[in-house]
């Protein structure tokens, strides 16, 4: 498993820069309309559920369930494909979609992480990644009404620290990849 998410390091920096970009746009343009805001969200999502859906079938022999990720996979194609036939469904439904695909891609990540403890050393990323995830839906879903602005910003803030994480991960990954099969993924464990 180790050696197949190396060789597919540059998948998840792809998915780290588009949520930076994602997370910018929705920082730094607050003001901007719900109907673009929606667009963004659909089109993120959308591709970043056709980049984990790559992921997932990407070497068939491995006898690895994956069922997490191809789940986490179409239900971003599903949410984002919706989300850009319907733009002006409102901020309810913006807010109460998003949430629900934060808690779903959060579930899918702690899993990936429980089912990871023994290939990766520092599983602790997915888990923290999983669990501001988690919070992030849990909060979308439950305070849907907080307004456009502080939703905009709090979706921005995440997609920024969502990218950074993975990009951090594909960069790891990419280490070694470069390294050989045999590398190790963190500087601190020895190699045998």
């Amino acid at each position: 498993m180790r050696e197949l998410l190396s060789r597919r390091w540059w998948v998840f920096v792809v998915r780290g820069i588009l949520a930076i970009i994602f997370g910018l746009l929705a920082v730094f343009w607050p003001g901007i309309t719900l109907l673009v805001l929606v667009i963004l969200l659909g089109a993120y999502l959308l591709v970043d559920g056709l980049f984990a859906i790559y992921h997932a079938f990407t070497h068939r022999q491995e006898h690895r369930p994956r069922w997490w990720l191809v789940f986490q996979g179409v239900l971003s194609v599903v949410l984002g494909a919706l989300l850009l036939i319907w733009p002006t469904s409102g901020v309810l439904a913006l807010v109460i979609v998003f949430g629900i695909w934060a808690l779903a891609s959060g579930i899918a990540q702690a899993v990936a992480a429980v089912q990871l403890r023994k290939e990766i050393p520092n599983e602790w990323m997915l888990i923290v990644s999983a669990i501001l995830t988690i919070l992030v839906g849990l909060g979308l879903i439950l305070l849907p009404l907080a307004g456009a602005f502080a939703i905009a910003l709090l979706i921005g803030c995440f997609a920024i620290l969502l990218g950074i994480a993975q990009i951090a991960l594909g960069m790891r990954l990419r280490r070694a990849h470069r390294d050989g099969d045999g590398a190790k993924l963190d500087d601190d464990v020895p190699v045998d």
